[in-house]
């Protein structure tokens, strides 16, 4: 009789044993799918935060550089011209000059 309720320990602490790691891995199992959630919602989050940014340096940017280049093409226009015109008006005969240039195929957007 003895022997049989060793046995009966025995298995009962298997039992509860295996009952416990059951329990365990399930509740790690909920833990790691809200992780992962989690990870996701933050990195979705993050590279929307970060897209902006780089869109904001760009347009930040972009303006910058074109100042530079209106500056730099009025100076070399009047180098050139050896007169003063004003600011539109050179804006406008650029643009022409542009458009007359990819016109004749001068310029290629390929």
């Amino acid at each position: 009789m003895d022997e049989e309720l060793k046995k009966a320990k025995r298995k009962s602490k298997r039992e509860i044993t295996q009952k416990a790691a059951l329990a365990i891995e399930a509740v790690a199992l909920v833990q790691i799918k809200e992780m992962a959630a989690s990870i996701k919602d933050y990195t979705l989050t993050s590279m929307a935060k970060v897209d902006a940014e780089v869109e904001a340096y760009k347009k930040s940017r972009m303006a910058k550089i074109d100042e530079e280049v209106k500056t730099r093409v009025l100076e070399i226009s009047k180098q050139i011209l050896g007169d003063t015109i004003d600011l539109k008006t050179h804006e406008e005969l650029v643009i022409k000059a542009l458009e007359n240039a990819k016109r004749s195929g001068v310029l290629s957007t390929n």
